[in-house]
């Protein structure tokens, strides 16, 4: 009687129990230091070498992000994961968190600079970037995120730069670090991470002529006295990117890049540089433009649809 009682209580499942987020931050700062070792191993071929320079800083950018979680759990703590990891994601879009605020959310630059023009141009933008720990290359996927952490609920998709499905390999807008073989494994990346803008080809020079010619002609003008039209085109090709990525922060859906947001920010910027500019001085003829601000028109339509 007694072996069938024991027999049944060791049919009973045992419960695992599960590691503390201290424990899996033991286990992500191991992560990081062996990622290290393996990037510096002089066996590895050039392209495996950049990848796991790329995943050991990925780690160790997820790696500060559960610490903040781990900290922000002990101050206020809270019985519902799903809501504090909520809370946690709302402040990364407002804090000073150095590894987000330096990128948009939609997966462009926070701002456009003749550096990250001449890194499309050569279609090399996430070697650029892998150099700067603290901005966007710095950043994971949230399926990375939650392949790291385990069963820690990962920080909304936002907070982690885009990826793109794109087989032939994404050039220039892609912030994951992850390989091109998990960026194509089946289920590797979320769903609603789909909607990234990829640049490449023709597109990425199309775009990168906008931008450089956006700061040529802002710099002419201002040369020329026409200070507050090149501010407000400056201004313009900055913030591009921006204004279409805070629109999804704000409105919370997943929009493309053209939001009803940066369409209207554009044409705003665009019709206060053409009229400080004299677009709509009229005279007894009718409406004048003169070449330079046909100039302004166009690139203002430009960064309207390239951007």
């Amino acid at each position: 009687m007694s072996d069938e009682s024991n027999q049944s209580q060791s049919d009973v499942p045992i419960e695992e129990r599960q590691p503390t987020l201290a424990e899996k931050l033991v286990q992500a700062e191991k992560t990081v230091g062996l990622w290290s070792r393996v990037a510096l191993d002089p066996a590895l071929s050039p392209e495996a070498a950049h990848v796991a320079r790329n995943m050991a800083r990925s780690s160790a950018a997820a790696l500060k992000l559960a610490q903040k979680a781990q900290q922000h759990s002990e101050s206020t703590p809270n019985p519902n994961p799903a809501s504090q990891v909520s809370t946690i994601g709302s402040d990364l879009k407002t804090g000073p968190n150095t590894s987000i605020k330096a990128c948009s959310w939609d997966g462009l630059p926070a701002f456009w600079t003749p550096f990250e023009a001449w890194a499309l141009i050569k279609g090399r933008w996430e070697e650029v970037n892998a150099a700067d720990v603290g901005r966007n290359s710095s950043l994971m996927t949230s399926a990375e995120f939650g392949r790291t952490f385990g069963s820690l609920p990962p920080l909304p998709n936002a907070a982690f730069g885009r990826a793109s499905r794109n087989s032939a390999g994404p050039r220039a807008m892609s912030f994951s670090s992850a390989s091109p073989a998990e960026l194509a494994a089946p289920g590797s990346i979320d769903q609603s991470m789909e909607t990234s803008r990829t640049f490449s080809g023709p597109s990425s020079y199309l775009l990168a002529a906008f931008i450089l010619a956006g700061f040529a002609v802002s710099a002419v003008m201002a040369l020329t006295g026409d200070l507050l039209p090149a501010a407000c085109l400056l201004a313009a090709t900055l913030l591009s990117p921006t204004a279409s990525g805070g629109a999804k922060v704000v409105l919370r859906t997943k929009f493309t890049t053209h939001t009803p947001f940066s369409l209207l920010f554009a044409l705003i910027l665009g019709f206060v540089s053409f009229w400080l500019s004299g677009f709509f001085s009229l005279s007894l003829s009718g409406l004048s433009v003169s070449g330079s601000q046909w100039v302004i028109i166009g690139l203002t339509l430009g960064f309207l649809f390239a951007s």
